[in-house]
C-alpha cells in the first residue's frame, strides 16, 4: 500500500504555492518567527488540531477565547476546518461537523472593585510578571463593580446565552495563576451555565494552577512558545470598562496583524496537507 500519486501531487502543488505566499510576508512583522523552524510550525498545527478534535469529540457548540493571546486561535480554527473539508472533499470523505461559534472576551473587564478571586500560586509569578502583550495601561480607578460588569456581560452575549444547555469551551493559551480565567468561568456560571457544560481548555497549564484544563495534553513534547504559540493579536487592547477589548486603529498595527494571520493560515494549511498525504493510501 503506497501513497495515492494524484493526491500526493495535489498536496505538493498546494504546499509549493503556500511557500511562495509565505515569502511575500515581511519577517519583521511576525510575532513568532516560524520561518526557519519546522518543529515550531508543526507544533502550532498540532496545538490547533488538539483544540479542534476536542471540540468535535465533546460536541462543543461555542468557544470563548480570552483576549489577547488566545484570539489568533479563531483564525487557526477557521483555516483548519476549511482545509480539512477541502481535503475530505478531494478524498470523497464526509466533511467535519459544523465548526463551533467563536466569541471573544476581555478578562480585564471582569476585574472589579468588589469581587476578588484568589490564586494559591500568585506569589510564584509576582516578581517575573511582565506586560508581555504590551496592553496600554489603564487607571485602575476605571474598574467597575461586579454588578456593572455582569450587566455588560449579559447585554453583550445575548446570543451565546441562549445556548446555556450546550457544551461551551472557555479557552486560553496558558493558565498560570488562573486569575484571568477564574472570573470568566464564574460569570458564565452566574449567567446560568452548568458546570457540566463548561469546559476549560489551554495549551499549557501550570501543575499547581487552581484551574485545570479539561483538554488532554497535546503530547509529551515541551511547548516551546507556551503563552503565544500562535503569535499575538496586535489590534486589541484590554480594558477595565468593557467585556470586549478595545480595537487599535493604527494602520501599521492593523497591517502587522493581517500578516500574522496570513502566516498562521499558511502554517495550518501546510501541515494539514502534509498529514493528509501521509495518511493517503493507494487501494
Amino acid at each position: 500500500m503506497g501513497l495515492n500519486p494524484d493526491h500526493k501531487q495535489w498536496v505538493c502543488e498546494e504546499q509549493n504555492r503556500l511557500m511562495e505566499k509565505k515569502k511575500e510576508i515581511p519577517k519583521s512583522t511576525w510575532d513568532v518567527d516560524f520561518s526557519d523552524s519546522e518543529f515550531l510550525e508543526k507544533q502550532t498545527y498540532e496545538i490547533v488540531k488538539n483544540v479542534a478534535e476536542y471540540a468535535i469529540r465533546e460536541n462543543i457548540k461555542n468557544i470563548v477565547l480570552l483576549d489577547r493571546s488566545a484570539r489568533p486561535m479563531a483564525t487557526a480554527l477557521r483555516e483548519y476546518w476549511k482545509t480539512k473539508n477541502e481535503i475530505n472533499t478531494k478524498k470523497g470523505l464526509p466533511k467535519l461537523p459544523e465548526m463551533p461559534h467563536i466569541y471573544f472576551i476581555n478578562p480585564q473587564g471582569l476585574k472589579t472593585t468588589d469581587k476578588e478571586f484568589i490564586s494559591t500560586n500568585v506569589d510564584k509569578f509576582a516578581k517575573t510578571k511582565q506586560n508581555k502583550n504590551k496592553d496600554k495601561e489603564e487607571d485602575p480607578s476605571l474598574m467597575r463593580t461586579w454588578a456593572q460588569a455582569k450587566e455588560d456581560f449579559l447585554q453583550t452575549y445575548k446570543t451565546l446565552l441562549q445556548d446555556k444547555d450546550a457544551p461551551l469551551l472557555i479557552y486560553d493559551n496558558c493558565i498560570h495563576t488562573s486569575l484571568s480565567i477564574m472570573p470568566v468561568i464564574e460569570m458564565f456560571k452566574e449567567a446560568g451555565f452548568s458546570e457540566n457544560n463548561l469546559k476549560v481548555g489551554a495549551t499549557f497549564t501550570e501543575y499547581d494552577a487552581d484551574v485545570k484544563s479539561d483538554m488532554p495534553s497535546r503530547s509529551q513534547e515541551p511547548v516551546k512558545v507556551q503563552c503565544s504559540p500562535l503569535g499575538l493579536d496586535s489590534v486589541t487592547n484590554k480594558t477595565y470598562t468593557s467585556v470586549l477589548s478595545k480595537v487599535d486603529r493604527d494602520p501599521g498595527i492593523i497591517k502587522k496583524d493581517r500578516n500574522n494571520r496570513k502566516r498562521l493560515q499558511i502554517a495550518i494549511k501546510f501541515w494539514s496537507l502534509e498529514e493528509s498525504a501521509k495518511n493517503e493510501k493507494r487501494p
